[in-house]
């Protein structure tokens, strides 16, 4: 910054005498230069252009009555009052002198009322205020200002003012033309602070003394009340020393020390560093401060201080910022940018991934500029999807890292956390580092949120058949691990993700390949019900009806109930609450219906017998139903218990008869709902009506529920589940993939965010009863396999015993069992995914330990 300050000062003291020895009565001039309220010029000034222009200004813009009083070449005095106005209308016209003059680089000016001279001055002190506001002294200041500021601009070719900025507290127009005359060219004004008190003793701190930082120096200056500058002091370039003090602040540069104002206490702290930078790292720091202040003004400018740095040194690095910058804390990776020519963001972290460290230059922009983690997130997917060797992943894995650490440390949702380490092993497994992967991906595994729901109350659109279906985070995981075990240790993976997805033909042939023995035999059998004629009969072959043993009570809890009823207060709430009502008076049904007996059906009584004790049940009273309810099987809890049988099930001839095996299914799944007390929720054949129908029905017994209490927790994350499902819906076997890995990290932003869609309490009771009605079903399908111990049996007793399945049961021996699994209606959504449900449920009980378990309890000797 040039150093003119000293140089007008000696100038205008030595005029100032000169004036004072030549003893004239009244000097324009003297009085202008001891009393004159100063604007800085450039050395080209024109005096005589610009008074012309100021002139004109008066008569035309103030339409002002103008008479030049004193004409001189370096000073004039102009005699002005209003033609206009009401003041002027009513006869009350104040007249004023404008008096100005030149020094080098400055222009000197004042404005009096026409008599000021020839009254005492006590007389003007109580009528100054008022002539001075009737004066248009604002507008003819603003019009010197802006005058000046244009000629300066198109002097210095300055293309930009001082810029918004948190650090330049306000200046008033004498400081902004001064600030403008004497910067060099390209000098930025990055932080003008107001100063409290200058502490050096030999300081005069009647001043307005203001702390100036640059793009090339730091100093204070000190203003007179006529806004010229009395002390100019240049600082070093260290950083400051900030101490914190009671309501201020110290601040020191060297030997020179002073204090903050009471509001800009925190500036001095924010800026200590910047004097210690150099050039365009002194304006990249205070471009970052001001994108820290998140306040929108400042960070608007931001990109302004970095547009001006790569237009002088153009940098790689400053052309990604400012490309990032209008995506700064809204960043969607989606948005049009990613397929614009005009933005070059792609390009930029393209040619960032190829720069050696450049890996240090990003974790230090993001920790330093305090980077929105979901911008940070969204950045690190753009940069894998640009990816192309291994230097490449192995530079962004350091920049992953950071953003996983912060992302952890900032979300505590353990679903949002999940989501994040997959991709983030998924990288791990791209450079290599398979033990990493393995211990966060086993440590996820372990905490992963009961995602079971999934399974039972899945959204309407997801195919059973697919791998986009069942509980996605844990498959992703266990794929993962997959990838990242030996094959010894990934055999029991293996086995876990075919109970997942017993429906998806490839998990089955992959346990084929990987197993042997039962498991192996299971898996062959599984595989058959999904080949085109999967369902068909197998041959006859004499039925020997085996012996059960009592299943114990624990064993049926631990074992037998479905995972997701075990444990779960809501589940037990509900039942607890359907013990409690009463059951529907049968008897009209009982006097149309044939009771079962040894003599007419004695293999049926065998069989119920056997089932009744293996459950420790009292003995049931069986009738057969005919005409509307000649199809299904429903057991009711009575004094005594009774159970109706669909007579077409009972006749040869009919396409629903039952095998034995397939009795076995069906009546094991009825004692089953009567052991544990489902029949209660059938009092009016709600759930198994909406069966029949293909809709869960459950208006009438929402009417019934308490209103509140009664339900649980355990649903309240399952719409979010629903999107997590559709998240991973989009990629697939994340396992075999490379990067498309990493194409969801958006939707795990909307994760974070909570944008899952919320639902009503009356759908979360819904969803709550279907949920309750399925795992009733579920839980039965399981004992009922568990007693016939033919997988195809149990799917041919669903089909047969329901009106709406056995529909369909000749398409699914014919076509296979998938071709009526997928039917859907016109909104995609599957007609038959409740049965897909069944089904699926039944084959990865199959594969179980439980499975094993209970089966050789009950026909062990």
């Amino acid at each position: 910054m040039k150093d003119f300050s000293q140089k007008i000062s000696e100038y205008k003291q030595t005029e100032i005498q000169r004036l004072i020895d030549e003893k004239t009565e009244f000097s324009p001039r003297l009085f202008l230069l001891q009393e004159g309220y100063s604007f800085f010029t450039s050395e080209s000034f024109d005096f005589q252009l610009f008074s012309d222009n100021l002139i004109r200004f008066l008569r035309e813009n103030l339409k002002f009555e103008i008479l030049i009083l004193y004409p001189e070449t370096d000073t004039i005095i102009v005699q002005y009052r209003a033609t206009k106005g009401f003041i002027s209308s009513i006869g009350l016209r104040s007249t004023f002198l404008l008096y100005l003059t030149v020094v080098p680089n400055q222009l000197i000016f004042n404005i009096k009322p026409l008599e000021w001279q020839t009254k005492k001055e006590a007389d003007w002190k109580g009528q100054i205020g008022r002539f001075l506001n009737l004066s248009n002294r604002e507008e003819i200041s603003q019009f010197i200002a802006d005058y000046l500021q244009n000629i300066l601009f198109a002097e210095k070719n300055l293309k930009n003012g001082i810029l918004e900025n948190r650090y330049v507290e306000e200046m008033s127009k004498f400081e902004k033309i001064w600030f403008y005359t004497f910067c060099d060219e390209n000098e930025m004004l990055l932080s003008f602070l107001n100063v409290s008190e200058v502490k050096n003793p030999k300081i005069e701190n009647k001043l307005d003394w203001k702390y100036l930082l640059t793009s090339k120096t730091s100093f204070l200056v000190g203003f007179d009340e006529n806004h010229n500058i009395e002390e100019f002091i240049s600082l070093s370039i260290k950083p400051l020393e900030v101490k914190n003090e009671l309501l201020h602040h110290s601040i020191k540069a060297g030997e020179i020390e002073w204090t903050s104002s009471l509001t800009n206490v925190s500036l001095f702290e924010n800026i200590k560093l910047s004097t210690s930078y150099e050039a365009e790292n002194r304006i990249r720091e205070i471009a970052r401060l001001n994108y820290l202040t998140n306040e929108k003004i400042f960070q608007q400018s931001t990109s302004a201080w970095i547009r001006l740095i790569a237009e002088s040194k153009p940098s790689i690095f400053d052309d990604f910022i400012l490309s990032f910058l209008p995506f700064a804390n809204h960043f969607d990776k989606d948005k049009d940018f990613v397929k614009s020519d005009s933005n070059n963001l792609l390009k930029y972290l393209k040619e960032i991934l190829d720069l050696p460290e450049s890996d240090k230059w990003f974790i230090a922009w993001l920790l330093e500029w305090k980077i929105a983690i979901l911008d940070s997130v969204a950045l690190v997917e753009l940069m894998f999807e640009l990816a192309e060797e291994s230097v490449h992943f192995e530079r962004l894995l350091n920049i992953h890292r950071e953003v996983r650490e912060n992302f952890l440390s900032q979300n505590s949702d353990s679903i949002s956390q999940v989501l994040f380490d997959i991709q983030f092993c998924h990288h791990l497994l791209l450079c290599n580092l398979r033990h990493e992967a393995t211990s966060i991906l086993e440590k996820r595994l372990k905490e992963l949120p009961e995602e079971v729901l999934l399974e039972v109350i899945p959204s309407q659109d997801v195919d059973f058949t697919s791998e986009n279906s069942g509980q996605q985070l844990k498959i992703a995981i266990i794929e993962l691990l997959i990838s990242a075990q030996a094959k010894e240790k990934a055999l029991p993976n293996m086995v876990q993700l075919a109970r997942l997805q017993p429906l998806v033909k490839n998990r089955i042939e992959t346990l084929i390949d990987i197993s042997e023995g039962k498991l192996r035999d299971k898996a062959l059998i599984i595989n058959e019900l999904l080949e085109l004629q999967g369902l068909q009969p197998t041959e006859n072959s004499e039925f020997v009806l085996e012996k059960f043993n009592i299943l114990p009570k624990e064993l049926i809890e631990t074992h037998l109930q479905h995972p997701a009823s075990k444990n779960s207060s809501w589940f037990e709430n509900l039942q607890k609450w359907l013990a409690k009502t009463e059951t529907p008076n049968l008897e009209t049904i009982k006097s149309y219906s044939e009771i079962v007996t040894e003599k007419n059906f004695s293999g049926l009584i065998e069989m119920t017998s056997q089932i009744q004790n293996a459950f420790q049940l009292p003995e049931v009273e069986i009738f057969v139903t005919r005409g509307e309810k000649n199809i299904g099987v429903h057991c009711f809890e009575e004094q005594p218990p009774c159970l109706f049988i669909g007579n077409d099930h009972l006749l040869p001839d009919s396409p629903n008869f039952l095998t034995p095996k397939e009795w076995l299914f069906v009546l094991g799944t009825e004692f089953s709902h009567l052991f544990f007390k489902h029949t209660r929720f059938t009092s009016s054949d709600i759930w198994k009506g909406a069966l029949d129908k293909g809709t869960w029905l459950l208006d009438a017994l929402l009417l019934l529920l308490p209103a509140a209490g009664l339900l649980g927790k355990a649903i309240g994350k399952i719409s979010r589940f629903y999107l997590v499902g559709t998240i991973l819906q989009k990629i697939g076997n994340i396992g075999s993939k490379t990067k498309d890995a990493m194409s969801f990290t958006t939707q795990v932003i909307d994760v974070y965010k909570n944008s899952a869609k919320k639902t009503s309490a009356k759908q979360e009771k819904e969803q709550e009863l279907m949920a309750t009605s399925r795992l009733m079903l579920l839980t039965s399908d399981r004992a009922g396999l568990v007693f016939c111990g033919d997988l195809k049996a149990a799917i041919r007793g669903i089909f047969l015993t329901s009106k709406r399945y056995s529909a369909e049961f000749s398409t699914a021996e014919s076509q296979g069992l998938r071709t009526v699994l997928l039917k859907q209606n016109i909104d995609k959504t599957f007609i038959f995914q409740e049965l897909a449900i069944r089904i699926a449920s039944l084959c990865s009980f199959y594969l179980s330990e439980d499975y094993e378990i209970l089966r050789q309890k009950l026909l062990t000797e």
